[in-house]
């Protein structure tokens, strides 16, 4: 039914995975922009669909600081009437409703005709905005190094057995670091041991060091892993 309805409407569909949620970005954003408007608009957590329309109103006549523009204006060429704006009468409003039909129609084709440009636009300006979070973001980002015989947490992706769904614990722990293993594809790997002498090995990017305060939890409740991955919340 999906790949159906994605032929008639020339829809391109794109599978990511699941532990990957980076692949989809702009999607996930657009959820959690979604989720906070109906949060706050919900009164019981049942009726969230019935304000589900007015949150995307809100959404897609909201500028956008990735792209500067509202994403309705890149979609049909004109900002939209709010309901507002009908019932008291803005300046845009009357002089739409003065226009005669032919006026309108050369109005509405100038609009749809800079709609390319607009969405040039809008490109540059999401390419502009995504470098200054990348300067914003490099400037807090350390390099994170681990040595033998330190003790780190491995993060538990949602593929895994580990995983018990959103509130279960994140992390895994802990292991001390065996040594580190260089790949042809350029992502470093770090082998370590579990406290049964258990060797794994998993990307430096899903591994963290332990805190001094968490490395205190761990000799209070002992050298169990299942116990540990117990508190580590992120």
């Amino acid at each position: 039914m999906v790949d159906g309805l994605c032929e008639q409407f020339k829809i391109r569909h794109r599978n990511s995975a699941i532990y990957r949620p980076q692949m989809n970005g702009a999607v996930e954003a657009a959820n959690k922009n979604l989720k906070k408007i109906i949060r706050k608009m919900t009164e019981k957590h049942r009726d969230w669909h019935e304000k589900l329309s007015y949150a995307l109103m809100a959404y897609r006549t909201s500028i956008r600081t990735s792209t500067g523009a509202t994403p309705y204006s890149l979609m049909y060429g004109m900002e939209a009437v709010l309901p507002a704006e009908v019932e008291i009468p803005l300046l845009r409003v009357l002089m739409e409703t003065k226009l005669e039909e032919a006026d309108w129609i050369k109005q509405r084709y100038e609009q749809l005709s800079l709609i390319d440009e607009k969405r040039l636009n809008a490109i540059c300006h999401g390419q502009c905005y995504k470098k200054r979070m990348a300067r914003t973001y490099n400037k807090k980002v350390h390099l994170r190094t681990f040595e033998e015989g330190d003790k780190v947490l491995k993060r538990i992706l949602p593929v895994q057995d580990e995983a018990k769904g959103k509130f279960a614990p994140n992390w895994q722990g802990p292991f001390i670091v065996q040594k580190e293993i260089a790949c042809t594809d350029e992502s470093n790997h770090i082998s370590y041991w579990n406290w049964c002498w258990k060797e794994f090995s998993s990307e430096q990017r899903r591994i963290k060091g332990v805190t001094s305060k968490f490395d205190q939890k761990i000799q209070q409740h002992g050298n169990t892993e299942s116990t540990i991955g117990s508190e580590a919340r992120t």
